[in-house]
């Protein structure tokens, strides 16, 4: 026996043995090695079936394991991607928080310039108005002692009527306007 190939069915079936007094039947030995040769075709067989399968199980295998790599790579890329972005919208929402809080505190202090701006100007024209009230109250007063000066020494005596005031057109004591200096109204009598 050729032990340097792999036994075929056909080598079991053709296979002869010598003869020798008071040996094997041969009608045995030969049904015997004809059902090893069946059982060996019928292993062959399924082998080569069971190969057949493994093949198509293995390229399946490897398919699987190529749509696993794709996946994981994108997967990992998605990740990757998402992580990025999510750097990306943290970074620009610090920005414009940072950026409204300079615009917010820009405009914050602007208004309180300008509330302080009003708040001067209304403590000036408070002024303004304070001295233009004291300076017609003084100007009244002087007008009113005036006045009494004027009626007291021009006075009705007894048995005479009062004398006509003369038309302010007429008047030699025309009064005037005039601004005096730091915004102040002065007026001024003339006569």
């Amino acid at each position: 026996m050729n032990t340097s190939y792999e036994i075929t069915p056909e080598d079991i079936r053709g296979q002869e043995f010598r003869r020798k007094m008071l040996g094997y039947d041969p009608d045995t030995v030969d049904n015997f090695l004809d059902q090893l040769a069946d059982q060996l075709e019928h292993m062959q067989s399924d082998i080569a079936g069971l190969s057949e399968r493994l093949a198509v199980a293995e390229q399946i295998t490897a398919e699987y394991r190529e749509i696993e790599e794709t996946i994981k790579t994108t997967l990992i890329d998605a990740q990757k991607t998402a992580s990025d972005r999510r750097k990306s919208a943290e970074a620009e929402a610090s920005s414009l928080i940072t950026k409204a809080c300079l615009e917010a505190e820009t405009v914050t202090n602007e208004t309180h310039q300008r509330l302080a701006d009003v708040r001067r100007q209304i403590e000036e024209l408070t002024a303004v108005k304070t001295r233009f009230i004291t300076q017609i109250e003084t100007l009244l007063t002087s007008q009113l002692d005036h006045l009494h000066a004027v009626t007291s020494e021009f006075g009705p005596t007894p048995g005479r009527p009062a004398p006509e005031a003369p038309p302010v057109w007429a008047s030699e004591r025309l009064a005037t306007e005039a601004p005096a200096p730091g915004g102040q109204m002065r007026i001024q009598i003339k006569g």
